[in-house]
């Protein structure tokens, strides 16, 4: 956190600014914030991006990606609206006169093999024979307290890596089912404005996920790391907004357009630097964690403004590129260990980082790839109460996936109870919790596999273990 800042304002920024630094940590002292360009301005940068974009993209086809962006650089250098430019591992980074700046995000995982995901490699090609874990339960949610209260996650590029993502969501929401942790509030694609980053204090965990790209921040007069999100720019009338709301941060260029080409589509996004939502939040009285799921977090200033201007009580985040899918497997595997009640101690985040592997290879590059730690680690998601209960209010019922399709499974009871839940990788598995009793189970092999399973069972509470043959039910 920051004390009074000696912070020169212009009219036109006074009230932004002010709002933000009394929600948040603020921004460094001694700033003296320009008049900001015109949403003319900006809007002329992001359409002179898009041409750019495009005639860097045919001459990379070419000349390949370094070439291709030095010609470019050069290009720009006799341009006289121009000011500076700056070639990236991603792209070219273009600094105009008037204040206005674009980056052109010709490849937001340079430097990264986009490969099969290097953290589930060998359990999906694992065979198929189930595993002996010996006896399988989980422990009762009654007399589990969570000390997570309220969680975000944003990830702008879900459509793109629905598969993982949603891996990822649904370990995530079993895991605060037992630990009895409210659903965390999720955003997803262009849900996920400007606005829903200006504003995250309150939050127990805060999880972000999406390209990290490096840009030049004027606040440093160096490279940065900035977060791209899913707002989209469709035109004047998206400066003219970010403007009334954020005109001191776009000024200073806190927030800054990203062009790149989605999918076929020359599109422009906002990113935002470190400091758009340090300024508001405010981790004071909790011990907030900070996923910073994105290429090349640890190589800007996010952990340390975090928690250091924050109060975050700890971060994690990639030193280098990493594939989206890499990431989400990662977070997959951090909510299962931390949210699985079965320990007869909560697993703190110390534990199970120095117990995962956070580490692959990319052999694109030949360097090793890390998720990053810094912070308070002795953080946990639950803890035990007082109560004496036994562990049998719920069992865990764990169906393997014996085939090379996503299952769909659900249980249900003769008085209408139900669960379901979906396998989405092959020779993956899900675990349904449920009360003791009678359950009809059923699975189906999706698309059009045309085998179902079906079984009934008694459940006691120690549990259940079905595996799904692909040759017979």
């Amino acid at each position: 956190m920051i004390g009074a800042a000696r912070i020169t304002l212009l009219v036109a920024a006074a009230a932004a600014i002010s709002t933000m630094l009394a929600c948040g940590g603020g921004l460094p002292p001694d700033i003296s914030v320009p008049e900001g360009p015109s949403a003319r301005e900006w809007n002329t940068a992001v359409d002179s991006g898009k041409t750019s974009l495009t005639q860097l993209l045919a001459l990379a086809a070419t000349l390949g990606s370094e070439t291709a962006k030095q010609q470019m650089a050069d290009s720009l250098a006799s341009d006289s609206a121009v000011e500076r430019t700056e070639i990236t591992d991603q792209g070219l980074w273009i600094g105009y006169r008037n204040g206005t700046c674009c980056m052109l995000l010709l490849d937001p995982l340079a430097g990264s093999a986009d490969t099969l995901d290097p953290f589930i490699t060998a359990e999906s090609t694992a065979s198929a024979a189930p595993v002996d874990d010996g006896p399988f339960h989980i422990a009762a949610t009654v007399g589990i307290k969570s000390r997570i209260t309220r969680a975000i996650v944003l990830i702008p590029e879900y459509s793109h890596y629905k598969t993982y993502a949603d891996l990822m969501l649904s370990t995530m929401d079993a895991g605060f089912e037992r630990m009895n942790a409210p659903r965390a509030e999720r955003y997803l694609d262009e849900a996920c404005t400007i606005d829903r980053y200006s504003s995250l204090s309150g939050y127990d965990l805060i999880y972000f996920d999406n390209h990290g790209v490096r840009m030049f921040d004027p606040l440093r007069a160096a490279p940065n790391t900035f977060l791209l999100t899913g707002h989209r720019v469709s035109g004047e009338s998206t400066w003219t907004d970010v403007k009334i709301k954020y005109e001191g941060l776009l000024a200073l260029r806190q927030i800054q357009p990203v062009v790149t080409d989605d999918h076929g589509d020359v599109r422009s996004y906002l990113a935002v630097a470190p400091a758009f939502v340090t300024s508001g939040l405010n981790s004071s009285g909790k011990k907030t964690m900070v996923w910073l799921g994105f290429c090349n977090s640890w190589r800007g200033t996010w952990a340390t403004e975090l928690i250091d201007r924050c109060g975050a009580w700890v971060c994690l985040g990639w030193d280098k590129p990493t594939f989206c899918v890499a990431e989400l497997s990662l977070g997959r595997k951090m909510f299962a260990g931390m949210c699985d009640t079965t320990f007869p101690i909560p697993m703190t985040l110390e534990f199970w980082y120095a117990n995962t592997r956070v580490s692959y290879f990319d052999p694109t590059t030949e360097t090793t790839v890390t998720l990053q730690i810094q912070g308070n680690q002795d953080l946990a998601f639950w803890e035990k109460t007082d109560e004496d209960v036994p562990l049998c209010d719920l069992a865990g019922v764990r169906v393997v996936n014996g085939t090379d399709v996503p299952i769909y499974v659900s249980a249900s009871t003769p008085d209408g109870a139900s669960r379901a839940s979906m396998i989405h990788e092959a020779y993956g598995e899900t675990t349904l919790s449920l009360a003791p009793g009678h359950w009809t189970l059923s699975a189906e092999g999706l698309p059009w596999y045309g085998k179902t399973w079906e079984r009934e069972i008694d459940l006691t509470c120690s549990g259940y273990e079905w595996y799904l043959d692909p040759v017979s039910p």
